[in-house]
């Protein structure tokens, strides 16, 4: 009785995700087992794959974002907003996981991952992003802890979560912009690896801003889902502030996005029919169709609108730092880049473990309530 109605449980989504995360673990062994030359196309010409864009760049852009959100919603005594600072804390805390791992792994052999901390050298970006990593998740642990404690019985004060949020959120909102700007710094001093479309100084400034973007619109992808599975989603006033703020911040990147090309005389190369320029296209489609219509009331005022947005914006996010990491990297390159089976699946099997573990938290916490006032 028990298997049969466990097995009529399962949604696609189940076997979906079930599916990634198994195909994941099976290429997690083969890294482990055999290095990235048996289960990738890595090589010393394109050393960046689709763990770096997908996972590490993805999940650092949304810690960024997320931390940057948290704060402001903190310091600013918001409480009507405390949801929304829970969820973006939770986002940026799964995000910075996925990265975490994307990155040991892309070591090829993680093991070396200790003797490179013993042996620091203030000149390498490897070193100072690993450092980053490993402060930023004691932060994000520090930061979320009252919320995991109430949900074990914990009796904890009022006082000392309050007191240490806003030094905890500070410090996550400056290690997560210092590893996002090591991680950029590789294109300033290599200019030339990287295509004109994508290589500027202002490169920092859109990562930036499509961090936040992206956080936002994953907090109302999440919302709708919670909605739907636990009945948990945020109160509609909440999210049509935040569509107001998504759809503000996606109109000054796309501006300052378009002023960057034009200064720099790049607008002749959009004219051109290549990959790279049609791959902006989608970048920039991805971001306007969703900035036109979070300026519409109607579409601010219906939930399913808004989660409409929210998977494009999702999109756009995803797109430019794919853009970002590989496609610009190609075009620096010389080369074209397909990521093999174990790269798609060890790739999409850590997001779908994200999936995972936000679902888990948000059935068992108040991610979407309103809790206590003391900390997040």
């Amino acid at each position: 009785m028990w298997k049969s109605t466990f097995w009529s449980r399962l949604t696609p989504w189940h076997w979906i995700l079930g599916i990634l995360m198994l195909g994941g673990a099976s290429s997690a062994y083969i890294q482990l087992v055999y290095g990235l030359g048996k289960g990738t196309h890595l090589s010393d010409q394109f050393p960046w794959g689709l763990w770096v864009g997908l996972n590490a760049f993805c999940g650092i852009g949304l810690a960024v974002g997320g931390f940057t959100l948290a704060f402001v919603v903190h310091l600013s005594n918001l409480t009507r907003y405390r949801p929304v600072l829970r969820a973006t804390l939770l986002v940026a805390f799964l995000g910075y996981l996925v990265a975490l791992l994307a990155l040991v792994f892309q070591l090829g052999r993680p093991a070396t991952l200790l003797p490179l901390l013993g042996g620091w050298n203030p000149y390498s970006i490897l070193v100072g992003s690993v450092w980053c990593i490993l402060l930023y998740i004691v932060v994000l642990a520090l930061a979320f802890a009252p919320n995991v404690g109430r949900r074990l019985g914990w009796q904890l004060s009022h006082d000392w979560p309050g007191l240490l949020s806003v030094p905890l959120l500070l410090a996550a909102v400056i290690l997560s912009l210092l590893h996002q700007h090591s991680l950029l710094g590789v294109f300033t001093f290599v200019p030339e690896k990287q295509h004109v479309l994508w290589h500027t100084a202002l490169l920092p400034v859109f990562c930036f801003l499509a961090s936040v973007s992206g956080c936002l619109a994953v907090v109302l992808f999440s919302s709708w889902h919670s909605g739907r599975a636990f009945g948990k989603q945020l109160e509609l006033p909440v999210q049509t502030a935040m569509g107001r703020v998504l759809g503000g911040l996606l109109c000054f990147y796309l501006v300052v996005r378009v002023l960057d090309l034009g200064l720099r005389g790049e607008f002749s190369t959009l004219l051109k029919n290549r990959l790279e320029t049609n791959l902006l296209g989608l970048e920039i489609s991805l971001f306007l169709l969703p900035a036109l219509l979070l300026f519409r009331p109607y579409v601010l005022k219906e939930p399913a609108w808004l989660y409409a947005c929210s998977v494009l914006v999702i999109g756009g996010f995803v797109t430019y730092n794919l853009n970002v990491s590989i496609t610009a990297v190609e075009a620096g390159a010389g080369m074209r880049y397909w990521p093999s089976w174990a790269e798609v699946f060890f790739s999409y099997g850590l997001i779908a473990l994200g999936f995972v573990a936000f679902r888990f938290v948000a059935k068992r916490t108040p991610i979407f309530g309103y809790g206590t006032a003391g900390g997040p």
